[in-house]
């Protein structure tokens, strides 16, 4: 199995050898990408590394260096594939950083899926396939610092070298299966669930986890609580959940609506301390007729016969699972049959079976339905 040299990696950090490096490198050829993001460790998550290899060629890029990587952009434009593994979040941060995601990408996790695996991490396949077991000790680091340890350079390589052994083993075992067509499908499918994802506002980001079982009451003092640690958060640099946990904004808006007193812990500054009695006396003071509530989406009403119709997708799927040896939500989650089925008849259109299903799991769930 052809796995990329293993020489010495350059690690890029000047436009001119990044420039240098792609020149050197196959036109038009297969390539592989992956990233490495700073979530942990900073306020505004930021691409810290990009893992690159064409053909023989590998190199380790520094965008904190680059800035601007149109060059590298452009030559993933002409390549004649792009892989990476789990690309939704690779996809997602090019497509934030950039505006600009490669076209198409192909998953190796979403190959995987397809041909039956269960467990489909990264390294879990490297070692089903290649035998070879690679270290995760450096998943959680801060790829933000510089300089890199050679450790965590190495750890960044390997997610590129070691794709081709899957590439290879995947596109052999699909066209062999027949399934090549709904991984292209799928992955156009995944690509664009990218494109169009909204940004969260404002508003919406301090509706943390769990923020839907309290009260109006204690959703005042959530906003407000959620805005002093988001501004300590921007200040320091830091992720939220490292200033104070979610769990813990949960906790005390829910005391402070029940008339409970808070307190926070002793490492918050005089200064600190002030601001957030403040933001507290702020939600204290909003009437409750200007309290933020949960909009409760309303039920649509389902069609007559949508139990019917769901269990004779159910059965197509589940039937077709069994058959196939694929987990039964990589060919229709319940969600999306339950969506269409309680659809009223003359709502079932092939343009709400296209938004809900690619071609090839139609061709599955509607066979006899």
């Amino acid at each position: 199995m052809a796995v990329v040299s293993t020489e010495p990696v350059p690690f890029l950090d000047e436009e001119e050898a990044l420039v240098r490096f792609l020149d050197g490198c196959p036109k038009g050829a297969l390539c592989c990408v992956d990233t490495e993001a700073d979530s942990l460790y900073s306020y505004r998550e930021k691409i810290c590394l990009i893992q690159f290899a064409c053909g023989e060629h590998l190199a380790l890029i520094d965008p904190l260096a680059i800035k601007e990587q149109t060059i590298l952009l452009d030559f993933l434009d002409q390549a004649s594939e792009v892989w990476m593994h789990g690309a939704d979040y690779d996809m997602s941060i090019l497509n934030r950083t950039y505006g600009r995601v490669p076209n198409p990408v192909y998953d190796t996790q979403i190959a995987a899926r397809l041909l039956g695996w269960r467990t489909f991490g990264f390294a879990h396949l490297i070692k089903d396939i290649t035998g070879v077991e690679l270290s995760k000790q450096s998943q959680k680091k801060n790829w933000g610092e510089r300089p890199l340890p050679e450790k965590m350079l190495e750890y960044a390589a390997n997610d590129v070298r070691y794709l081709m052994p899957l590439i290879e083993t995947f596109r052999k075992r699909l066209h062999e299966l027949e399934r090549w067509d709904w991984f292209l499908q799928s992955c156009d499918g995944a690509r664009e669930q990218v494109l169009s994802r909204p940004e969260k506002s404002r508003d919406q980001q301090w509706r943390i986890p769990g923020w839907g079982r309290v009260s109006p009451r204690a959703l005042a003092y959530l906003r407000e609580i959620w805005g002093w640690r988001d501004g300590i958060a921007s200040r320091r640099d830091k992720p939220p959940f490292k200033v104070i946990s979610n769990e813990q904004v949960l906790k005390m808006s829910v005391a402070l609506a029940e008339g409970e007193s808070v307190s926070l812990p002793p490492r918050f500054r005089p200064g600190q301390r002030k601001i957030f009695d403040e933001a507290v006396a702020r939600a204290r003071a909003v009437p409750n007729d200007e309290l933020p509530r949960r909009e409760r989406k309303k039920r649509p009403n389902k069609a007559e016969d949508w139990e019917e119709v769901f269990q004779s997708l159910r059965a197509n799927r589940d039937k077709a699972s069994e058959s196939l040896d694929l987990e039964a939500s990589v060919i229709a989650s319940k969600a999306s049959l339950e969506r269409y089925a309680f659809s009223l008849p003359e709502e079932r259109t092939a343009e709400l079976r296209d938004s809900l299903f690619l071609p090839w799991q139609q061709e599955i769930l509607f066979a006899t339905a």
